[in-house]
């Protein structure tokens, strides 16, 4: 889920600041504390993109086992269990 949770995240920040700075280091976000709307759209948006990889993959390969290539979501219950 790294792959879609960091860069959605970073990018979130990135649109959040002015250029990639703050007016000061306590107005800087948290990571994951200060998660914002614009971060969750932009996993909801990633994870949508995945999906579709996830799914011609999976067609291309019928016979492959896939069973850890899962959504955001569901690797984040994956994760924990």
């Amino acid at each position: 889920d790294n792959q879609i949770i960091h860069p959605a995240r970073c990018y979130g920040l990135y649109k959040s600041s002015d250029d990639g700075k703050w007016e000061s280091d306590d107005k800087v976000p948290f990571f994951y504390r200060d998660f914002d709307e614009e971060s969750a759209e932009n996993i909801r948006r990633v994870d949508s993109e995945y999906t579709k990889v996830r799914k011609a993959l999976k067609q291309k390969f019928p016979k492959e086992d896939f069973k850890y290539m899962l959504s955001y979501m569901e690797l984040e219950k994956l994760n924990h269990e």
